[in-house]
């Protein structure tokens, strides 16, 4: 089985809580790169993984080591990390969403400018 090298967006309770799910209950998947807006947290989080800590999620959407991200912010700021992830065509695997989906995406639906799906409604759901 390949390695998939995740990036978590998030390193709040719930973020923690799908690196410690990563970490320790799954086979195939190891998180290599974090990023949160709060940089110590994101360290205490990611340093003892040896994962790549990140300040914002633009870099770790970018980052070629990173085949899938899971965004665990605020539901409020889910749309930016989404977008970045389907430019870069990276894997999106995502929390189940909250029942606000208009707040994802917008009234609009949720298809990013390029027409990609964004699947919001799935427990880690690759896109």
């Amino acid at each position: 089985m390949e390695l998939l090298r995740i990036g978590v967006v998030g390193c709040g309770a719930i973020g923690r809580e799908h690196i410690n799910r990563i970490t320790n209950r799954l086979a195939g998947g190891k998180v290599v790169a974090v990023s949160d807006l709060y940089v110590e947290g994101a360290h205490q989080v990611g340093d003892p993984l040896g994962a790549t800590v990140y300040i914002n999620s633009a870099d770790l959407v970018n980052d070629p080591d990173v085949d899938a991200i899971i965004c665990t912010t605020p539901a409020f700021a889910h749309k930016e990390t989404v977008i970045q992830a389907l430019s870069r065509q990276a894997d999106f695997l995502r929390k189940a969403a909250d029942d606000n989906r208009r707040g994802f995406f917008g009234a609009g639906g949720n298809r990013d400018g390029a027409g990609k799906k964004a699947d919001s409604g799935r427990l880690y759901a690759p896109i």
